[in-house]
């Protein structure tokens, strides 16, 4: 995927000033405004529902999606383990 993007002209690769055998990926200024336009129907339907829940409700979901990122990398990592 970064390749394509890189290929396209949206992201560029750099490298880490802190540590030179990393690998930094970067969006393109001038290219971020052609993103933006692609996902706005995303953003805009999203919001309309988010209208939906209250604030402590919302914020229940952040968590719920912080909390299930780190879920579905263990589970990767057991399916690649093999299921151990």
């Amino acid at each position: 995927m970064i390749d394509r993007l890189e290929n396209g002209g949206y992201v560029r690769r750099t490298t880490d000033p802190g540590d030179r055998r990393k690998g930094v990926v970067e969006a393109v200024p001038e290219r971020v405004h052609e993103v933006a336009e692609v996902f706005e129907p995303s953003r805009r339907h999203m919001a309309t529902l988010a209208d939906r829940y209250g604030s402590d409700e919302i914020g229940l979901l952040f968590d719920l999606f912080a909390h299930a990122t780190a879920a579905f990398k263990a589970a990767t990592a057991e399916i690649r383990a093999g299921g151990e």
